[in-house]
Formats: C-alpha cells, sequence, structure tokens
C-alpha cells in the first residue's frame, strides 16, 4: 500500500468528536497552516450553524470527502479529522495524492448534535439506540438532491445539500468521498463505476484490520452486486423501479426524498463516487456463507413481519401523543417517515418473495443473521426516536402530558424486549474507531491509485 506510512500514524480514538470540537479542530488546523489549508463557510444549516469546509493542496485531481451526511453516522467525520491534519503536516503524502483536498468533517451539524448523547460512551447497542436520530426523508443531507424520475419530482433540497451543489458545481471533483456508516453487521461498500481493478481491494483492506464483510442481505433488493460486499451505487431510480414493480404503480407516494449526492455529481461532471459503510458493532455470522437451516424466503418474511409489527407500533403511539408534539419535531417527522416508507418497503419485498423462486433456496447463515438480528437491531435505533424524542421534550416542558408519559413507558419497554432478545441471540463486539478509520482511508486510497 503506497500510504501505509499514513494509516500507521493514525490515533487510538476513544470516543466521536462533537460539532463544536470539530469546528474548533477545523479553525486550529487552519489557523496553524495557513499557507496549506484554507477555511471557508461553504453555507448554513436550517438552524444557521456554518457548515466548514477545508481546502487542502494544489494538485490536479479534485477530491472532495464529506462526513456526516447522516447525522448517526461520525465515523466519516473522524475520518476526515485525521486525513485534514495529515494533509497539512505532511507534504509528501499531500504531493503523492495529486489532489486538491475539500474536506467537510460534518455536513449535518445540526442533526450530528442530536446524536451526541452516544459519542463519548458507552458504546452498547442499548446506550446508541437510546440516543439515536436520523432525519426524515426529505431532510437528509445525502438524498435532497433535485431529480426528475417518471412520476418522481423533486426540487426541495435543503440548505445543506444546497451548500455542496454549489460546491459541487464549482469543483467538479473527479473523486467524491460520501462517508457512511452502518450501525451493525460488517464492511460492505458502493462504488458508482464498474472497476474490479479498484473494487477487489476492498474485501482484503477491511479483513486486514479483522472486520468481517457484509455478505448477508443488501439495504435494498434492488442493489446490483460486483462483488462480495461490493455494490453499485444505490440510486432513487433504482428504489423508484422496486416499488413500481412490487408495490405501486406510482412510487412517488411512498418516496419522500430527491437523489443522491452522487445522482448530482454525475449530472454535473464525471465523478468517481465512493461509499464504505462501516459498522461500530459486529458479530461473526454477518460472514458465515453455510447454509442455514430454513430458507431465504422464510427468513426474509420474518424480517418483514418485525417490520410490520414495528411500524404498527410506532403508528399506535403517533396516534396517542397526535397533538402534544409539535409536528415540525425532527423527530416525528421521522416516525412518519418510516411508519410510510418502511410499511411499503416491507410489502416490496413480501411481493417479490412470492413472485420469485429464486429466494426459495436455503438461507446462508449470514442472510439468517441480517434478517433476524440485523433488522431487529435498526428497528431498535428505529423505536429509540421514540424515547429519545420524548427525553427532549423533558428538556423544554416541566411537566409531560400523560400521552407522553405513556408513550416513554411503551417505549423503554419495547427496547427492553429487543435488548433481552439480541443479548439473548447475539453475541457482538466493539470495533476500536481506530480501524474504522483506517479503513475509510485505506479505501479511499485504492481509488486513488487506479484513477490514472
Amino acid at each position: 500500500m503506497k500510504y501505509s506510512h499514513v494509516l500507521e500514524e493514525i490515533p487510538d480514538y476513544q470516543e466521536f468528536l462533537t460539532v463544536a470540537e470539530l469546528d474548533a479542530s477545523s479553525l486550529e488546523l487552519a489557523s496553524r497552516y495557513p499557507e496549506k489549508v484554507q477555511i471557508s463557510v461553504i453555507g448554513h444549516s436550517r438552524k444557521n450553524h456554518p457548515i466548514y469546509c477545508l481546502k487542502i493542496g494544489e494538485g490536479k485531481r479534485k477530491a472532495l470527502v464529506f462526513g456526516c451526511p447522516h447525522p448517526n453516522e461520525p465515523i466519516g467525520a473522524m475520518t476526515v479529522e485525521y486525513l485534514s491534519r495529515e494533509l497539512a503536516e505532511n507534504e509528501e503524502f499531500l504531493r503523492e495524492t495529486g489532489c486538491t483536498w475539500y474536506l467537510i468533517k460534518c455536513v449535518d451539524p445540526d442533526g450530528t448534535a442530536l446524536n451526541e448523547g452516544w459519542f463519548k460512551g458507552p458504546f452498547t447497542l442499548r446506550n446508541y439506540a437510546e440516543h439515536y436520530y436520523r432525519p426524515a426523508m426529505d431532510q437528509q443531507v445525502e438524498w435532497t438532491f433535485p431529480v426528475d424520475y417518471k412520476q418522481l419530482h423533486f426540487h426541495s433540497p435543503i440548505p445543506e445539500t444546497q451548500a455542496l451543489m454549489r460546491l459541487i458545481d464549482q469543483i467538479r471533483p473527479e473523486f467524491m468521498y460520501s462517508l457512511h456508516n452502518a450501525g451493525f453487521g460488517g464492511a460492505f461498500w458502493y462504488i458508482s463505476k464498474d472497476r474490479p481493478e479498484i473494487y477487489r481491494q476492498f474485501g482484503p483492506i477491511s479483513q486486514k484490520y479483522g472486520i468481517p464483510l457484509a455478505l448477508g442481505e443488501p439495504e435494498m433488493p434492488c442493489c446490483v452486486n460486483y462483488a462480495p460486499a461490493v455494490y453499485e451505487m444505490l440510486s432513487v431510480e433504482k428504489m423508484y423501479d422496486f416499488y413500481e414493480a412490487y408495490v405501486c404503480p406510482n412510487p412517488s407516494e411512498l418516496l419522500e426524498n430527491g437523489a443522491s449526492s452522487d445522482g448530482y455529481a454525475n449530472r454535473v461532471g464525471d465523478t468517481l463516487t465512493l461509499v464504505c459503510e462501516l459498522p461500530y458493532f459486529y458479530n461473526p455470522q454477518v460472514e458465515d456463507e453455510r447454509p442455514a437451516q430454513m430458507s431465504r424466503r422464510d427468513a426474509m418474511l420474518i424480517n418483514c413481519e418485525t417490520a410490520k409489527r414495528c411500524c404498527r407500533f410506532l403508528k399506535e403511539q403517533r396516534e396517542q401523543i397526535r397533538g402534544a408534539v409539535e409536528e415540525t419535531n425532527p423527530f416525528l417527522q421521522m416516525i412518519d417517515c418510516l411508519v410510510k416508507s418502511m410499511g411499503g418497503d416491507a410489502e416490496g419485498r413480501e411481493n417479490m418473495l412470492r413472485s420469485n423462486p429464486e429466494f426459495e433456496r436455503p438461507a446462508r447463515v449470514c442472510e439468517v443473521f441480517d434478517n433476524l438480528y440485523g433488522n431487529v437491531f435498526n428497528w431498535m435505533t428505529f423505536l429509540g426516536l421514540l424515547v429519545h424524542m420524548i427525553r427532549e421534550e423533558q428538556k423544554t416542558k416541566p411537566q409531560l402530558p400523560r400521552s407522553l408519559e405513556k408513550a416513554y413507558e411503551a417505549g423503554l419497554q419495547a427496547l427492553d424486549q429487543m435488548d433481552a432478545y439480541l443479548g439473548e441471540h447475539v453475541d457482538y463486539q466493539v470495533i476500536p474507531i481506530r480501524k474504522l478509520v483506517a479503513i475509510q482511508l485505506e479505501s479511499a486510497f485504492a481509488v486513488l491509485e487506479h484513477m490514472g
């Protein structure tokens, strides 16, 4: 590996930095190296928080890297934290990359601040779920770029997305790295071009650090698989076509989001986009490809039942607290989004399972794990939104309405049940942040080495 010396110096991070800490670090770096590091405000969040971008280098290629496109995913912020400092301090490394770097540690500062309750630990499934926040689809930086596709017309990019759009228009990056991460499972990647000389390196990179590959179910059934744990970049167009085939004739009734950053960048220029999804927690079963004792269809049907049951629970609690929380509450908006979109997703999966004989084959252990356990963890975080929302309400209301108290008690009970279920069936491990940063960086280096 050309940049192995850079990977060896990654600090042993013990916690994630808050938005304030990330901002302070960026300002300090620009102050310390004014001849190398330019800092600018490319826009402001909906709460008027500045979005800082660091420009480092004068290389021929333009590379855009941004963290926290989903605010519950701070691994990328730590990756940019280290990368920016190394580029500023290591002249040889900067020159070898051949890039002008545009680095954004946190593109969604408002949402990221709502996740800070778990940033300092303890790093457990339960603590993560209780302090989890993710915005509704039409409020996510990654999925609110303009698009017109069939009956889907989205032209309401949020301010954070508009900031990215302006930067992409200005620099037309050859390489763009949207730094996402999963929660529980294994490592997997999305790449916007079918470049096997690049993505065949990804699996060995992850395995070098002892992190298993996510070899079970993809995030969406419409994902195109290039290699083990490597997929073609997911797009709103593919989502639309899936829903059109299996749910309803007009998927714009279900889809509240726009296009992704990759979809926008490749309308503006010719960009190779990479996404490296990494978990905080893992279990070796995520890459166990031995046959299991059930069909893939049966495993996926259990997944669908879990989704429908949790949607019903959230819908019931939503009705109970109607009027007790402002309709503009971001947690409430995400709960509404989940009830609508995930219910439709479960229906689509069931229709696909009934019509496609491929799912009659025996499931692999990794597929059973995703459907029976990984899916439960995802819903544990979604139910955690209810608990988190009511705790936030407690900060401003001296006395909660009884409806919120009851919903809070129900949410805690549901979390208890899910936590106990996962504790009984899954022996999970917490991944050191240093390893996660190393995998994201080395994946980027694999791209740079083969971009020509």
